[in-house]
């Protein structure tokens, strides 16, 4: 093999590994924040606690895993007095570490989903037939990465065309081959 052909095998390589550590950085980020965040609502008096400065990467990471955590609202409801209440929703990203059991039931499920997706994250980047997919929906992939509609009708007719060109490219390479 040439030289360029051993560069792009390490280029992939070492882009797969550092994607790797990334999501494992972040995986057991949360599998390490969990008890400190357990402690912090139990209000033990451990050192072990969570602190102000812990919020705002926590929530990215968990916004980041996309198990709906940021979308989530809470129905609340408040005696304002003389028989009314005040009825609003609450995001549940705003409060993680508000102690009712409730809303630690729901953060503490969605800390176990956010460590359950960075594991398939992972197990996904290393899976050479997730690889063989995205090879195999590229332009799809494209058109999500870019925002487009997935199902649009140039979108599918280019997959197609995408797709029959790759099928024609390794039929042509192997006559090729069988010919010499």
């Amino acid at each position: 093999m040439s030289w360029t052909a051993w560069a792009l095998i390490i280029a992939a390589l070492l882009f797969i590994g550092l994607r790797v550590a990334f999501i494992e950085y972040r995986r057991r980020y949360l599998r390490r924040m969990l008890p400190r965040w357990g402690a912090t609502i139990k209000d033990s008096g451990d050192e072990q606690r969570m602190s102000i400065e812990d919020l705002p990467y926590l929530r990215r990471v968990l916004i980041e895993a996309h198990v709906g955590v940021e979308d989530y609202k809470l129905p609340n409801v408040q005696p304002v007095g003389w028989g009314y209440v005040n009825t609003s929703p609450l995001k549940l990203i705003d409060n993680l570490l508000v102690r009712d059991e409730k809303i630690a039931n729901i953060v503490n499920q969605k800390f176990l989903e956010a460590i359950g997706a960075y594991r398939m994250r992972r197990n996904d980047t290393v899976n050479p037939i997730r690889w063989v997919v995205a090879l195999w929906t590229l332009p799809k992939g494209v058109a999500k990465a870019l925002g487009a509609n997935q199902e649009a009708w140039p979108i599918r007719l280019l997959q197609v065309v995408y797709q029959l060109a790759v099928v024609g490219g390794i039929i042509l390479q192997l006559w090729d081959r069988l010919l010499k």
